[in-house]
């Protein structure tokens, strides 16, 4: 399993994470490298297991992930430069 980003957080912050966002967070972990691939340098939102919002612009995908009416995990897939 990967470590999620997250863990990073004091566990006072860890305990107020929603159980939903912290799944949302480990698939974005997982489907990292071919989400990298396919939407290089944009945001995405992840949510039950699927893309939900791709974007450039960080408020409409917020906006768009919002409606999902979960918990989702949004990042910006930055690939690393070899």
């Amino acid at each position: 399993m990967f470590l999620h980003q997250s863990s990073n957080l004091p566990p006072e912050q860890q305990q107020r994470l929603h159980a939903d966002f912290v799944a949302n967070e480990q698939t974005y972990l997982q489907m990292r490298s071919a989400l990298l691939a396919q939407y290089p340098h944009q945001w995405v939102a992840i949510h039950d297991g699927k893309v939900i919002a791709v974007g450039n612009n960080l408020i409409q995908v917020s906006d768009a992930a919002a409606a999902s009416e979960g918990h989702p995990f949004i990042a910006r897939g930055v690939p690393k430069i070899r």
